[in-house]
């Protein structure tokens, strides 16, 4: 999560802009490999917060239960993120090729 918001960041200025969308573009399929592996563990996150709840939780129940919830919302961010970056990058080439023509 820290590095697909470092490379959002790294594309929002100009100084280093050109270098990271050539890095991002360079490493597109391991970017959507994460971003697919991100959407697994979001699906599967979301399965398990649907079993930990029950009709009269204890507070380990209450533990789980927000547990599971932050992993939803983590991995849900990890994902967005790592689309994010690559929809930008993608952006930002498309702009520089019509500039240049």
């Amino acid at each position: 999560l820290g590095a697909s918001v470092l490379l959002l960041v790294g594309m929002a200025f100009p100084p280093t802009s050109n270098k990271v969308v050539a890095t991002v573009n360079s490493a597109m399929m391991p970017i959507l490999g994460a971003a697919l592996y991100a959407f697994g563990r979001w699906q599967w996150s979301l399965k398990d917060v649907a079993f930990t709840v029950v009709e009269s939780p204890s507070c380990e129940d209450k533990l789980n239960y927000y547990r599971d919830l932050r992993n939803v919302y983590l991995s849900f961010t990890l994902l967005f993120s790592l689309i994010m970056t690559v929809w930008v990058a993608k952006l930002k080439t498309d702009n520089d090729e019509k500039k240049a023509s």
